[in-house]
This record gives C-alpha cells, structure tokens and sequence, in this order.
C-alpha cells in the first residue's frame, strides 16, 4: 500500500543515513545520466496556448528534499522542499536555472505558476532554483528540468542516492544488508555504485571512442606501410649510389642515418600538416570530448609520438638493408 511503502523508504533513508560514512541519503524517480527520461509538457499559468512561446518541454523528476545536497546542487533562489510539501497543498516545483532563464528571462522564477500539460491542466508553482547539472549525459549542453516534491506524490518504487566519504564498494554492501533487514522479499535493481550507473550513458562514448581508435590504428598502420614502400623504392634507386659511398669507405652507420634522415623528412611534414587538421577537427568534436580539451596537449603529443616511432621502425628495415649492400654487387646492378 502507499502508507506501507512510504514507511519503508523512511526507514530505509534512516538506516542507511546511520551507515560510517554516509553524508546523505535522497529518493528521487530517476537517477541522472541514465536511460531513465522522464519529460512532461507544461504552459505559462494565465497565457494562452495558442502562443508557441507559453509551451515548454521538460525534463522532471520527483525527489526528496535531501535530493540537491546529496548531488552537491546548489539552491540559487527560493526554498528547498520542507514539511509543507504534503498531499493536498499547493503542488510546488523547483527548477534549474536554464529553466528559469528561458521561460522568465530577465525575472525572478521563484513564486511563477505553470499548469502542465495545458491550461486545464494541475497548478504548479515553483519555490526554487537550483544550478544546472548533467541530466542524460556527460556531453550534454544545460537542459530544462524541473523537480516536483515526493512527498507530494509518494510512490511505491524508488531511487535511493547514497553519497559516501568512504569507498562505494564497501557501501553497497552495507546498503543491501540494511533493505534485506527491512524487508527480505525487497526487490532491489541495479545496487551499485554511481559509476556504474552511468556506464550505460557513457556507452556510445565508449563505443564511438573505440571505432575511432581503430580507424586511427588503421591509418597509422596504412601511414607506416606506405612510408616504409616509400623508403624501399627509393633505396631501391639508389642501389649503384650506395654501393659506390661504401666501396670508397662510407661508414655503414652513416648510410642507415641517411636513410632514416629521409624517412623522418617525410614524416616531419605530414605531422605537421596533420596536426593542423586534427586541431580543425577536434574543434567540430568539442561537445563529446569527456575530461579533456579539444586541444589537449597531450592527447597531440602522443599522437605525434606514436606516428614517429611508427615511421621508424618503417625505415629502419630499408635502411639496414641498405647498410648491407655489398658493393660488388650494387656496381654490378648499375
């Protein structure tokens, strides 16, 4: 029943709140940067429908008033919810500031009304703003939600979010033991820690970053084969040369540095070139690079790296067969 599971999320919040370690402990619907989208439609109280501007497209979610602490949101205006916020009064939301900015520019939000859905629709009025976080992913530009009080509209599933000073291994645990000593027969899905949730919004990431790498191990396998037949072909040509240096006393040494000299030329210009590319490009990615700049310094300098020592071992091959060229034969060949 609803009384039967409002009082077991009360005590469940209280339980795990009294676990060594636990900072906080909030209900919510929905946990961000998962699959779970919840939106809902709503208009500007008192304007009327047929104007585009008064409708609005939301992302919402119902939590408990512990919800922004235990996330680390701040509250920017207004309240947070309180013991108010029961069945029966006045329905309250809290918005983030995107929301706020976009639908009141220029104005406070706290104390506006919106009906969802339409003007027929249930009254809603916002106590709060609160800052913008990540809702569905990482990537994501700052998006419209809105948050309605639980303890308005109790329900009998939930999203517990625990936040921990020790490790999140160790609480999980410790969580499952608390809900099993409430009610064994609980049905619990997916306890785990946060990063793991969010690993199913990251997995288009993950797996665009591993077509991406593979494409570019091709190509640098591709660079690599294409310079080492390069080097060949030119060695090649230059077999009678080669011969006639060391028949005069050439220092094989210095024949593989010549060699290599060339392959390294080569490479040198298309780092170059590549780079200025790959920094044009990395610009039009900036919206999915996660942790790093489009420009990042390092993520440039290791490709550069990788691509030389690639060359490299590309050249070395000719130029030692190009060391070892007896010169007997090679001014036979001429």
């Amino acid at each position: 029943t609803d009384e039967a599971s409002r009082q077991f999320f009360e005590r469940a919040v209280e339980r795990i709140g009294r676990i060594p370690g636990v900072t906080g402990v909030a209900l919510s619907d929905r946990m961000p940067l998962t699959l779970n989208i919840q939106t809902t439609d709503a208009v500007i109280d008192g304007q009327p429908t047929t104007d585009p501007r008064s409708r609005f497209i939301f992302d919402t979610t119902q939590v408990t008033p512990p919800y922004f602490e235990t996330l680390g949101v701040p509250v920017l205006e207004g309240r947070n919810f309180d013991v108010r916020d029961v069945p029966g009064s006045t329905r309250v939301a809290i918005v983030n500031r995107t929301l706020a900015s976009r639908v009141w520019p220029g104005q406070s939000a706290v104390g506006r009304r919106l009906r969802l859905r339409d003007q027929t629709g249930p009254l809603v009025e916002v106590v709060g703003v609160v800052g913008d976080y990540k809702i569905r992913s990482l990537g994501e530009s700052p998006r419209p939600f809105i948050h309605f009080a639980r303890t308005q509209r109790p329900s009998g599933t939930a999203t517990i979010l625990a936040r921990t000073s020790a490790g999140e291994a160790a609480l999980v645990g410790a969580i499952e033991r608390e809900l099993r000593a409430l009610d064994p027969d609980v049905v619990l899905m997916e306890l785990q820690p946060f990063t793991g949730a969010m690993a199913t919004s990251l997995h288009g990431f993950a797996m665009g970053g591993w077509l991406i790498g593979g494409l570019a191990g091709l190509a640098l396998g591709l660079a690599a084969l294409g310079l080492y037949g390069v080097v060949a072909f030119s060695v090649s040509r230059r077999t009678r040369e080669i011969g006639i240096r060391v028949a005069l006393g050439a220092d094989r040494g210095t024949v593989v540095r010549e060699v290599m000299r060339e392959g390294v030329v080569l490479v040198s210009v298309g780092v170059v070139v590549g780079l200025g590319l790959a920094a044009l490009g990395a610009t039009a990615l900036r919206g999915v690079l996660l942790g790093i700049s489009a420009l990042d310094p390092v993520s440039f300098a290791a490709a550069a790296a990788v691509l030389f020592a690639a060359s490299a071992i590309a050249c070395f091959v000719p130029a030692r067969r190009a060391a070892s060229i007896d010169p007997l034969k090679a001014l036979r060949q001429g």
